[in-house]
Parts: structure tokens; sequence; C-alpha cells
């Protein structure tokens, strides 16, 4: 299954604020996420989040990223995805390739399945974003179109 990515970015329905004589845009974040623009939006609340690897995926002239991230354990769902999104956007991955990004508690759970959450997009087509144990508790809180 290829997986692509996408750079998150913020449009469409936005309120606005003045500030020193210049509008700036602010989108209010939506969980569960049901667009690109509301992924932005929870990247920007900046849950933390460490990104302790980052691998090429793929084959031939279209290369994705694997990027891996700990977040701490106990961390609620909406945080998780928070978290995701903003790896996303920080390692400014891009739609046309397979890429995803996957979180761990502990980075002694590193060589297993993820254990807080995923983020992937399959090549062009949909997001998928997942929270939980993708072996236990895998729970799909957000799929969509690009």
């Amino acid at each position: 299954m290829a997986v692509a990515l996408v750079v998150l970015s913020a449009c469409g329905d936005a309120s606005t604020t003045e500030e020193a004589g210049q509008t700036a845009a602010v989108t209010a974040a939506v969980y569960p996420p049901r667009s690109l623009r509301d992924l932005s939006a929870l990247a920007a609340r900046r849950a933390d989040v460490r990104v302790v690897e980052s691998s090429d995926i793929g084959a031939g002239g279209c290369r994705g990223k694997r990027v891996v991230v700990i977040v701490p354990a106990g961390t609620d769902d909406e945080t998780v995805v928070s978290a995701l999104a903003r790896a996303w956007t920080d390692e400014r991955l891009d739609r046309t390739c397979g890429s995803a990004v996957f979180a761990y508690n502990d980075e002694a759970q590193l060589n297993g399945a993820f254990t807080a959450g995923a983020l992937s997009m399959r090549e062009r087509e949909r997001v998928e974003v997942v929270v939980g144990n993708s072996l236990s508790d895998r729970r799909t809180v957000a799929e969509f179109p690009l």
C-alpha cells in the first residue's frame, strides 16, 4: 500500500483578528479533523512531540518519508492527533509520494507497531488518522479525501 503525505495548510473558513494594522487569519482547531485545514489548525497547537527518526521510503524517482515521533504516555487522543499533525508540518512532508508519521509512547517501543497513533496519506487519495496501539485498540479518528 502506497502512503503519501500532505503539506498542511490553512485555507477556507477563517475568522480574522486585527493587530498592529495587519489582518491575520485564525482558524479554529476542529477535532476530530475533517479536512487538511482542520489538521493544520491542530498542528498549530504545538503539542509536545519529539522526532526520533526520519527515513526515506519508496523507490525510483518518487521517495517519501517515514517519520517517527514520541508523545508522552497518557496523552489524550486529540493531543496525539495534534502532535502527529505538528510533526507532519514540521518535517515539511508533501502529498506526492508515500509518507507517514508514526507515534510511540517510548523509544523502547520503536521496533514494534506504533503505540500512540499514526497519520498517513495514501498517495494522492485519502488522509487517515488513527490513535491508540496498532495491535490492540487502534481507532480511526479521521479519514477524508484530498
